[in-house]
């Protein structure tokens, strides 16, 4: 029998303390182990002085029958402050209980503290390895892992008042069924609306463990019915082959929301973080990226760079010198050289844009990059072709739960 904190926690003073009942009723039946000894059970209407004793004293407490631990742990709580109720019980195959466990009436509290962190949109993870840090480790939580996961999902649900996205969450949990490795992450407004979401599918999260050391994370492509950024995960495999690890549907372009991604991404692959990550140089991106990943080689796409560089120099010449950076194999000192000459050449010295690519130019150019482990990958130009494809599955007319579907098929031809 256990007298424990119940789902999401209880009375902390109480602990896991726990106690035990023997098949037997008796020592008369013939149960010779201490659990049916008199000298560890005392008569059921005085258990003596619950003050001397400790939680070490309260988890060895054996008892005869569920009557007697239910008023031990009754005077137990009647002492310290706070109320106990039956809980679930266990029977063996001829019927006989053989386990009970007592939850203490303040059950709810670490659902309040989980509400308040979420909140403050403090991911999962986090919310229950600080709770867990408090309790002194996960096994004395009074919850498994799954409990909490499965409660917090289901209040973020009960708070979507639109269909639609409701639909579309509620696909994506019932995808377990078929594909038990698939996970979805998502989080609200203030209002209860949908927030931010992430999904991927089980072959995605094992292709992630073994080709996510380089990731191309890219967000260019906005044609749904609510014109929300789609963001999508993807790297190559051992073939050069694209290989997507998983979608996102963010609320905006700004760094909380890009963070949050980022945070999902790495909790559902497990905890694995790439090496090397390429964006297109959105700012907010760059800064969720520094922030989630401080110790990655961030790369900007090389396709984008070349592409904006156009407007800002009309001059031939320096789009050929500016490729020569994105791609040359040269010495820094080489670099630094040729772009002080650049700027008195092509008069940068008063573009805004040159002196923002100057400040940035570790994360493009190859002098300051040959060195790092990049898996030939230099440009999110890939995600260019995955974008050409999801035209083929989506319009703007499309809700978010026929966007999920659609991507489905996308991953599916990949």
């Amino acid at each position: 029998m256990e007298g424990r904190n119940g789902l999401f926690g209880g009375c902390e003073e109480v602990g896991n303390a726990s106690g035990e009942i023997c098949k037997n009723d008796s020592a008369e039946n013939g149960c010779d182990s201490e659990a049916c000894q008199p000298s560890l059970d005392d008569d059921a209407s005085d258990y003596g002085d619950v003050m001397g004793l400790t939680a070490e004293d309260i988890c060895k407490k054996v008892f005869r029958s569920e009557e007697r631990a239910y008023d031990f742990f009754a005077k137990v709580g009647k002492f310290i402050g706070f109320g106990v109720r039956k809980g679930d019980y266990g029977k063996d195959e001829d019927g006989n209980l053989i386990r009970r466990r007592f939850f203490c009436n303040k059950a709810d509290s670490a659902k309040a503290h989980i509400d308040g962190m979420q909140r403050y949109g403090l991911p999962t993870s986090k919310i229950l390895g600080y709770m867990a840090g408090i309790s002194g480790g996960y096994s004395l939580l009074g919850f498994t892992k799954k409990d909490a996961y499965n409660y917090i999902e289901k209040s973020k649900r009960d708070k979507i008042t639109d269909g639609d996205t409701n639909a579309a969450v509620i696909y994506l949990e019932g995808k377990a069924t078929a594909d038990p490795m698939s996970m979805a992450r998502y989080n609200l407004t203030d209002d209860g609306m949908l927030a931010n979401l992430f999904w991927a599918d089980g072959a995605s999260r094992v292709d992630y463990q073994y080709f996510g050391d380089v990731l191309a994370f890219d967000s260019t492509y906005k044609k749904n019915k609510y014109k929300r950024p789609l963001v999508i995960f993807s790297g190559t495999n051992n073939h050069k082959q694209t290989t997507i690890f998983g979608f996102g549907l963010v609320l905006d372009e700004r760094i909380p929301s890009y963070t949050w991604m980022l945070e999902s991404l790495v909790e559902v692959m497990c905890g694995k973080t790439p090496s090397v990550v390429v964006t297109d140089g959105d700012d907010a991106m760059i800064a969720a990226v520094r922030k989630v990943f401080p110790l990655v080689t961030h790369r900007l796409c090389a396709w984008h760079l070349q592409r904006n560089v156009t407007p800002n120099s009309n001059e031939e010449m320096f789009r050929n010198v500016f490729a020569k950076w994105l791609y040359a194999d040269m010495e820094i000192a080489d670099f630094e050289a040729e772009w002080a000459q650049a700027v008195i050449d092509f008069e940068l010295s008063d573009k805004l844009w040159a002196s923002q690519m100057y400040e940035k130019r570790e994360m493009w150019v190859n002098a300051y990059l040959r060195n790092k482990f990049c898996d030939g990958f230099r440009t999110t130009s890939r995600c260019e072709g995955i974008n050409a494809n999801v035209k083929k599955f989506l319009t703007s007319r499309h809700s978010i739960l026929e966007l999920v579907q659609n991507l489905e098929l996308l991953v599916r031809e990949y």
